[in-house]
């Protein structure tokens, strides 16, 4: 059974440059191949806006089980209602939920999350154009860690390119 760790970029890097396709949606749907193809037997998600929780929902789809490892309680809050609903939705099919760190917000937290998933997966799945920051810090961080990265994003562009979506991010 291997254990594997997401990590990928917020909506602005994913969907939102083509919103009216129903961005989300093909991630989701993108997220369900990545996990079938790897084999994702159970997985670990940071629970943020994109990749995160388009791979949670995914493995729901799938009955995969899966850990929202939460940086901070409320992490969620200053997000838009609707998509706060969605988080705690979510967060209620996990087979567990863990909070890495104590409630109230701080930019570390989220790099001590990725640490705390990457430390205990065997694989990550990411969704990394080669960019810096938080993804990028993690997948450098796994690989620090000789944790093997899959990095889905060559094949979610050409993906998008054969629907026709010129990708713009």
């Amino acid at each position: 059974m291997t254990i594997f760790s997401a990590t990928g970029h917020r909506p602005n890097k994913l969907y939102d440059a083509y919103p009216e396709r129903h961005g989300y949606d093909l991630l989701v749907n993108y997220a369900e191949y990545c996990l079938k193809l790897n084999n994702v037997s159970s997985m670990g998600t940071g629970m943020a806006l994109g990749w995160d929780m388009a791979v949670a929902q995914a493995c729901s789809n799938l009955r995969i089980p899966f850990v929202a490892c939460i940086p901070f309680q409320g992490q969620e809050c200053q997000w838009p209602k609707r998509s706060q609903e969605y988080y705690k939705f979510l967060v209620s099919l996990a087979c567990q939920v863990v909070y890495v760190c104590d409630p109230g917000y701080a930019p570390y937290k989220m790099q001590r999350r990725n640490e705390y998933m990457v430390d205990n997966s065997a694989k990550q799945l990411a969704l990394w154009n080669g960019t810096s920051g938080g993804t990028g810090n993690c997948v450098k961080y796994a690989k620090s860690k000789k944790v093997e990265v899959v990095n889905c994003w060559d094949g979610y562009v050409s993906g998008l390119k054969l629907m026709g979506i010129e990708f713009k991010c």
